[in-house]
């Protein structure tokens, strides 16, 4: 009988780094890339430079958004800054029933859904952090999509979100990228050890 894979979860507030860490993570053609894949969420909110649909995100429009939910795609839904967010629950148990891992870039609310619905020992929480609150105000900054009021309201978030990092099986902290991605990877390898043992 085929071992269902595990779920990996990474949060951490917006501009803490976790996409760019994600995507790093399946460029490298390192022993992971053939053994997890990455579960993309939808979400209603416009596409910023460098996204690629249905890469980083299925983006959609709200009406849609809200369709599928309605008819009960998603394994768990969040708005955020007014925009909405899902993961789709078809391919999350399509990966860890094949027995790939899952990968889920998701808030910390959907985190918590997501660990309600699973078995304790089929899920890793990981939340990332950007090495100082200033760094991450500058990230935030940094986007160009983004207005004065958007920043500030992410960055309150980041604040309350940052509250619930007992709740995560590690921490990572984001100063360097390259440094960053191998602590995830060491994770993963330890954890596919550890709970597949």
């Amino acid at each position: 009988m085929l071992t269902q894979g595990l779920i990996f979860i990474i949060s951490g507030p917006s501009g803490s780094g976790k996409t760019t860490l994600v995507k790093r993570l399946f460029c490298n053609p390192s022993r992971l890339a053939k053994n997890i894949q990455r579960a993309i969420s939808y979400t209603s909110r416009p596409i910023r430079k460098g996204e690629i649909d249905g890469k980083d995100y299925f983006f959609i429009s709200r009406n849609e958004f809200k369709k599928r939910e309605k008819d009960g795609e998603f394994i768990e839904t969040k708005k955020i800054v007014g925009n909405l967010y899902g993961t789709p629950k078809n391919e999350l148990n399509q990966i860890i029933d094949s027995g790939k891992d899952a990968l889920l870039c998701i808030d910390v609310r959907g985190a918590r859904d997501v660990k309600r619905l699973f078995a304790r020992e089929k899920v890793v929480s990981i939340f990332v952090l950007p090495p100082t609150i200033e760094d991450l105000l500058g990230r935030l900054k940094g986007r160009s999509s983004e207005t004065s009021h958007e920043i500030k309201k992410r960055l309150n978030l980041a604040k309350q979100e940052s509250k619930c990092i007992a709740d995560y099986d590690y921490v990572v902290i984001n100063s360097k990228v390259g440094l960053a991605v191998k602590k995830l990877e060491s994770i993963i390898v330890s954890e596919r050890v550890r709970r597949k043992a």
